[in-house]
């Protein structure tokens, strides 16, 4: 391609040759390379002179991403560059889809829009340090001037050797950070080149003093602030718009986001301190990064930036109430699901970090998380994060309809599997249909489960199979072949001084079986002399292991052979009762035992005529402050109570004394009379058991005196009836002051005032009466206990 300028009688000649296309190394830009010759020639085509240089031209794409038409920005291209032959289209156009895809990576940090009406082409340029003090005199001229030498200024930045030098030139400094104060809200790029240079030195601790000093971080902080707001309005704007204008406005967001993305890795650099982080909480950064990624079409270098800026956050304690109180929840919700991996990965560890704050954890459940979680297992962040989540009930059931149960089998059954896998399945297998699910229709899966923890001697497989055990229905079926196995484990011989970890939870196991045949395997396993000597040798014990053989008691003594079998044991089950009193957990499981052998009918004459009195235990703990322990007492002694009239009686007794009990008490006070009232003595007179006393019930006329005493006690102690009282006082004194005073004035109005008191004081007097029959205020008699004292101070001041 030739150009010609005519000068006169010479013409100069310029013709580019040997072009070349080349992607750039990391920005969105093509480098276009060529030679220039040019020759002088006079009018008889002499040629004077003929120079030739190598050149160079830089086409930016600043908006580029997949939804572009390559074959259409080629030709734009060579529109607006007249240098670039025709012949070339397809190799442009070869680079342009080389940019594209890379664009795409994971690797590019950016998400940009393209628009194909704006591009920069520039020529490339190189910066001095010689001629600094130039670049520092166009920082006074004009936006346009100040951006290209913001641009140099950024340029000599990029070399980390340089920037010492640069930032102690105090010049320098002071005339950037003011035209960043005065002029960024003019120009995009000249904000965002001088704060690019900025950042460069906030790689750098030692320079973050200077940049303190020049306040650069609460600047920032603004920045973001009004870009964000900025944004918000364009983004308003843009859905009311025409095409074209909606097109100049998107282009505008993702100059600010890319802005604003700048800012936040500033401040990021700037937060290693960890009071200067504290500065930056106290200035609401929380709100403004949870802002930041609510758009997931956002520039990816912003999400990047703020999801990492969150995640330091996260770290510290500190930080807790400005990250619930900035509802970040529903802005990281907002991002999934998420393609970039490394965004992906970040979330994640935040969402991690997060999940130990109670409220927080809950939301995510709430919002939504599992299912975005759950297929991201095999990345070892979002396991612990679904451990975490796994903790909340809501997520036990959204988990069941998800493929993570599937997944976490699989990697279970692997020789590597981690205890974060079996902890989770600990967790989700307390929903039923999680355990159904993974027993499977023919229990399959309980069967690899089971054969794989016994084979590996493994404690956290076999609390899974504890979890499944618990449930009810179909399941418990399934364990029927592998009882004896466990209860053998349980009863070797090499466990006589005590369980080890593995055989506890092979007993835990086993009792929760209920659709086994107990007296089938107590015959196989001798298992009824095992349980004695265990009771026996644990009487005083607090073990774990005692609690675990009475559950096991419990649970044969809901069948009737096997309950046979526990009824020669009542009386150590007596004896650890009254060892055991002060704990509750192995006191409900005793009473549940003799529960469970009175509902069969055969044999609980049996355990209530012994010598063990198990009636009388249940009397005395039918009021205990554990309210498990007295709803399991009351539901067996309704079984007891339809067998005897004798403890039906004693039960009647027992209630009427304990709703009655300060009554009694008052009356036994004021007659010195001491009760006895000993419910587990044989007399047969309920009278005498209740009361310990006959001439009290003989006697139909009580003492006049100690009922009226407790009867003004009583009312005393309420305090409507003292101020009627009270009242009821002073209107007598003023009676009798006005009565006096009338006989000796004979004056009309003392005696009006005399007639009021009266009426007062006898309008107190039936307030009173009224508060002492019904212990409230009455409202047939809320006129006299609210006039009385108005007339009463009415009179005394007349």
């Amino acid at each position: 391609m030739e150009q010609t300028h005519r000068n006169s009688n010479q013409f100069l000649r310029k013709k580019v040759k040997n072009i070349e296309f080349d992607a750039h190394n990391y920005s969105p830009a093509i480098i276009i390379k060529y030679e220039l010759e040019s020759a002088m020639q006079n009018l008889e085509g002499a040629s004077l002179a003929s120079p030739s240089k190598r050149c160079k031209k830089i086409i930016q794409l600043k908006d580029l991403n997949e939804r572009v038409d390559t074959l259409a920005l080629a030709r734009h291209i060579l529109q607006v560059c007249p240098i670039i032959p025709e012949c070339k289209i397809r190799e442009l156009e070869r680079i342009l889809y080389h940019l594209q895809k890379r664009h795409n990576s994971d690797t590019y940090k950016s998400n940009i829009n393209l628009s194909t009406e704006c591009l920069d082409i520039t020529l490339t340029s190189r910066a001095s340090m010689n001629n600094i003090e130039d670049y520092i005199e166009m920082l006074y001229d004009e936006v346009p001037e100040k951006t290209k030498a913001a641009a140099l200024f950024l340029e000599l930045s990029q070399n980390h050797g340089k920037l010492q030098q640069l930032i102690e030139n105090e010049v320098l400094m002071g005339a950037l950070v003011r035209v960043l104060r005065d002029d960024w809200k003019k120009s995009f790029e000249l904000a965002t080149n001088i704060l690019t240079m900025l950042y460069n030195f906030s790689i750098y601790t030692n320079f973050h003093q200077i940049l303190a000093h020049h306040k650069i971080g609460s600047l920032s902080i603004q920045i973001v602030d009004y870009g964000l707001k900025r944004w918000e309005a364009w983004k308003v704007e843009a859905c009311q718009s025409d095409e074209c204008t909606t097109r100049r406005l998107n282009l505008a967001i993702r100059k600010q986001q890319q802005l604003i993305a700048v800012c936040l890795n500033l401040l990021l650099n700037l937060a290693e301190d960890i009071k200067v982080e504290m500065k930056m909480v106290n200035r609401q950064i929380v709100p403004l990064l949870s802002k930041c990624i609510q758009d997931r079409d956002a520039v990816l270098s912003l999400l990047l930036c703020a999801t990492s800026f969150l995640l330091k956050l996260s770290i510290y304690v500190e930080n807790k109430e400005a990250l619930i109180n900035g509802r970040i929840m529903e802005s990281i919700s907002s991002l999934f699901p998420i393609k970039n991996g490394t965004l992906r990965h970040r979330a994640v560890q935040l969402l991690f970090n997060l999940s130990f704050i109670p409220s927080l954890r809950d939301q995510m459940v709430s919002v939504g998380f599992i299912s975005h979680i759950a297929p991201l297992i095999d990345d070892r962040s979002a396991l612990k994060l679904l451990y975490q989540l796994s903790i909340n009930d809501d997520a036990k059931a959204m988990i069941t309809y998800t493929d993570a149960l599937q997944n976490l089998m699989r990697i279970l059954l692997t020789n590597n599997c981690s205890n974060i896998v079996k902890a989770i399945l600990i967790n989700i297998t307390l929903e039923k249909r999680n355990a159904q699910l993974l027993c499977g229709n023919d229990g399959e899966g309980l069967n690899l489960l089971i054969d794989a923890a016994l084979s590996q001697k493994d404690q956290l497989l076999l609390k899974i199979i504890r979890n499944i055990a618990i449930h009810s229905g179909p399941t418990q079926a399934m364990f029927s072949k592998w009882a004896i196995r466990f209860l053998e484990i349980v009863v070797d011989k090499k466990h006589e001084k005590g369980l080890d970890l593995f055989a506890f939870e092979c007993l835990g196991i086993v009792n929760q079986l209920t659709s086994v045949d107990w007296a089938l395997l107590a015959e196989q396993v001798s298992l009824i002399p095992w349980i004695e000597n265990n009771l026996k040798g644990q009487l005083k014990s607090q073990s774990d292991q005692l609690l675990q053989v009475i559950i096991l008691c419990g649970t044969m003594a809901r069948q009737l052979n096997a309950a046979r079998l526990i009824v020669p044991l009542t009386d150590q089950l007596i004896e650890l009762l009254t060892a055991h009193q002060e704990d509750d957990e192995i006191v409900i499981q005793i009473i549940y035992i003799f529960y469970a052998i009175l509902t069969h009918e055969e044999l609980s004459e049996s355990i209530m005529g012994g010598s063990a009195q198990i009636g009388a235990y249940l009397i005395d703990l039918m009021h205990d402050k554990n309210v498990p322990i007295r709803a399991i007492c009351d539901r067996a002694l309704s079984i007891i109570a339809e067998h005897s009239e004798e403890w039906a009686r004693k039960m009647d007794t027992e209630r009427f004394r304990w709703h009655n009990l300060q009554w009694l008490e008052m009356v036994a006070e004021g007659n010195s009379v001491t009760s006895s009232d000993s419910i587990i003595s044989g007399s047969t007179d309920i009278y005498s058991e209740v009361f310990g006393a006959e001439d009290i019930l003989g006697d139909a006329s009580p003492d006049i005196s100690i009922t009226l005493m407790v009867a003004i006690t009583i009312a005393w102690s309420n305090s409507n009836v003292r101020q009627a009282c009270i009242g009821a006082i002073i209107c007598g004194l003023c009676i009798l002051f006005l009565i006096g005073s009338v006989s000796i004035t004979r004056s009309l109005i003392l005696t009006a005032a005399a007639w009021l008191s009266v009426f007062s004081f006898f309008s107190l007097i039936s307030t009173v009466i009224s508060l002492s029959v019904t212990q409230k205020p009455s409202i047939n008699y809320t006129y006299g206990f609210a006039r009385a004292p108005v007339l009463a101070v009415f009179a005394t001041t007349v």
